[in-house]
């Protein structure tokens, strides 16, 4: 399991902006912000802020809300935007800083032209984002933004172990942990937060194959942990 932390948004504009971004726990501050959606996506965030607190508070929230049908599936945006980090650039989209294990493991293991990614999942300050059950704690819109900034944090992995997400040639398996509310049942749902970005992304080449499992609980109390396979060139 990967913990990663979002932190403060710090936006680009023609160059670095400062700003506190998105680590791991005892990770690095600073850094590149994983701001999830936006304009052209199909799938829509409201920012919504938080009044201040203690100092790692996690001040912005990026809440899914499911939006229609955008340019991104159109053969005009795959003409004129040609590779995943140019797609990353369109969208207004950055990786948060790489993560960095927790425990006895390694954010990415590659074994010939695979990369196995380890389960991410999203805190700020040492405590899960939106904690809690989906259904009866976090709503479903909000899991489904959650599962959408974990696979960023994997990508992000990705980009450190291979110098590009460039590199990717086919999203393989995802694997989405949801931890559920007795009967809910909408695990798949949730899970199209994380695998929508890599068709936003990598087009055909980024839908894999999926499974969405409902469980009682996950560490720190997170609702969503998100796993990729990948292969590479």
């Amino acid at each position: 399991m990967e913990v990663a932390a979002s932190g403060r948004a710090g936006a680009r504009a023609s160059g670095r902006a400062a700003g506190r971004a998105s680590g791991c726990v005892a990770g690095r501050g600073g850094g590149r912000a994983g701001v999830a959606g936006g304009a052209g996506s199909s799938a829509s965030f409201r920012r919504r802020r938080k009044s201040p607190m203690s100092p790692g508070t996690f001040r912005r929230l990026y809440d899914y809300r499911p939006g229609p049908s955008a340019p991104l599936s159109t053969p005009a945006f795959w003409a004129t935007v040609s590779t995943p980090v140019e797609r990353l650039r369109s969208l207004g989209v950055l990786l948060p800083v790489p993560p960095r294990p927790a425990g006895t493991y390694a954010p990415v293991v590659r074994s010939g032209r695979w990369a196995w990614v380890s389960g991410q999942i999203v805190i700020d300050g040492g405590a899960a984002v939106h904690p809690g059950l989906v259904d009866r704690d976090v709503p479903l819109d909000v899991a489904q933004g959650v599962a959408r900034q974990a696979m960023l944090q994997a990508l992000s992995a990705l980009e450190a172990e291979l110098g590009s997400i460039d590199r990717i040639r086919r999203a393989v398996r995802v694997g989405v942990f949801v931890a559920s509310s007795p009967g809910f049942q909408r695990q798949h749902d949730v899970a199209n937060g994380a695998t929508q970005l890599l068709t936003e992304l990598f087009s055909e080449a980024g839908r894999p194959t999926r499974a969405a499992v409902g469980v009682a609980g996950l560490p720190l109390n997170a609702p969503v942990e998100v796993e990729l396979l990948v292969e590479v060139d």
